[in-house]
């Protein structure tokens, strides 16, 4: 059984809303992990690069377009770097989303089609 089926499975949503604490722990592991992995991407970038380690790190974050460009600004960064990064993995995960979920899908066995 998938992670998501499993999380379907255990929402009841005349008990569970976002503020309850599953929900609030699985946002904080999410995000979490999202840090984890922008933080292990901008030490591995940084010696390929030549960029300064919180430019890369603040670029690869996620966050809000707006919030990041202005954290940049006020940290010295260029921000047509961090917003350019920004839009660009917005992107991807917009034309990569439904692909990965289309092979999940068809790899989890189901007799569902996803259109």
């Amino acid at each position: 059984m998938s992670l998501s089926t499993r999380l379907a499975l255990a929402w009841n949503p005349t008990t569970a809303t976002p503020s309850s604490p599953p929900f609030n722990r699985l946002s904080l592991v999410a995000t979490l992990g999202m840090l984890a992995l922008s933080l292990l991407f901008s030490l591995a970038l940084r010696p390929l690069t030549g960029m300064p380690f919180d430019a890369l790190f603040l670029a690869l974050s996620p966050g809000g377009l707006t919030g990041i460009s202005l954290v940049a600004l006020a940290m010295g960064i260029d921000p047509a770097f961090v917003t350019a990064h920004n839009v660009l993995r917005v992107l991807l995960i917009l034309l990569a989303g439904p692909l990965v979920f289309r092979v999940a899908h068809r790899r989890a066995g189901s007799g569902n089609k996803v259109e």
